[in-house]
């Protein structure tokens, strides 16, 4: 009974380590140039939500259905590098750090194009401030600085993060105005992984527990939220109000099929090596790179003595993002360093394999 009993704990342990979600910089890159529709749907009925918040860990549950859901509102979002998005030229310069745009249009406000300036790096997501126009004209605009940390990379559970920022927000046109900055901070917990239920479906996901501070003075006002993500989408999300503990709402997003934009859009701004994932690693890594133009590559993998241990892609390749497996098998544990050289350029992260 005994080794019946340990095969049954093993398979146990191996399927929980299997639903563990990790995102990273290279799930949210593959979306580039591809126009999301997805659709909102609340509920003010709170009813029963109080386990939920209270369901952190492993391998959890998280039953949002039971409750009637109000459509409010289709939004299609398109994310695009910064430099060939067509945001409004005068908001560009006050973004300086983001390499990223998303564009978002509304059925709830279908005279307006809002547009959300991202940091996106192999370690972070950041939001670096936002900017809505009508017609090409800059209606208002608001900057974070520094930006506003939404996610560490690799995303995963256990996970957590602060961030600090100045808000300020500008309205243009008749009465348009800058008001003053408001200090604002935040500190993400990834508290739990499994699956959360809504009228759409079952979804694997992991849930981030955000509070957010808004300093007025002596007085600080705190929000919380609880959201449900995926490597490719926002899947749900709790208003926790100022408690943390006690639902106000929930809301939950019906994905609609993508549409790839034109191709300009999706051109990487820059080549860069992102860091590879997970590192340290045993044995099998993902390394992943982009390309901002034709380029004559050279992508390999050396230990400490600067010796060849593995090549992977060489010679000319087109603009884009590109990501793969490596299988370090058969070499001992210790520090490698992946090298890329293109675009003019060496780039190199260091890679540690331990067994």
């Amino acid at each position: 009974m005994k080794p019946l009993l340990l095969s049954v704990l093993l398979l146990t342990f191996l399927s929980a380590t299997y639903s563990q979600i990790i995102i990273s910089s290279v799930d949210v890159e593959k979306t580039l140039g591809v126009a999301l529709t997805s659709t909102t749907y609340t509920s003010s009925d709170t009813s029963g939500l109080g386990v939920v918040l209270g369901a952190s860990g492993s391998n959890k549950t998280w039953n949002l259905t039971g409750r009637s859901f109000t459509m409010s509102e289709t939004r299609t979002s398109t994310l695009l590098n910064k430099a060939a998005s067509g945001a409004p030229s005068q908001s560009t310069s006050a973004f300086s750090s983001a390499n990223y745009v998303t564009r978002r249009t509304s059925t709830s406000k279908p005279q307006f194009t809002d547009w959300t300036y991202l940091s996106v790096t192999s370690t972070a997501l950041s939001y670096c401030g936002y900017a809505s126009d009508s017609s090409g004209i800059l209606k208002s605009l608001q900057t974070n600085v520094p930006a506003q940390r939404s996610q560490n990379f690799p995303t995963t559970y256990p996970g957590s993060w602060t961030w600090s920022s100045t808000v300020t927000s500008s309205t243009y046109g008749p009465g348009g105005s800058v008001g003053a900055g408001v200090g604002m901070s935040g500190s993400d917990v990834v508290d739990g992984y499994g699956t959360v239920i809504t009228p759409e479906g079952s979804f694997s996901a992991l849930r981030m527990k955000r509070r957010t501070d808004m300093l007025f003075g002596f007085f600080t006002l705190s929000s919380y939220r609880y959201d449900f993500i995926d490597q490719n989408r926002s899947i749900a999300s709790i208003d926790a109000g100022s408690s943390g503990v006690s639902a106000s709402g929930v809301t939950y997003y019906r994905q609609g099929s993508g549409t790839q934009v034109d191709h300009a859009t999706m051109l990487p701004d820059r080549t860069t090596l992102f860091q590879n994932f997970p590192n340290p690693f045993n044995p099998t890594t993902t390394i992943s790179y982009q390309l901002s133009a034709v380029s004559d590559v050279k992508l390999e993998v050396v230990d400490g003595l600067g010796r060849s241990v593995a090549e992977f892609n060489r010679g000319i390749q087109q603009s884009g993002t590109y990501a793969f497996r490596w299988d370090a098998s058969g070499l001992p544990s210790g520090i490698y360093f992946c090298r890329l050289q293109a675009s003019g350029s060496v780039q190199v992260r260091k890679l540690i394999l331990m067994r």
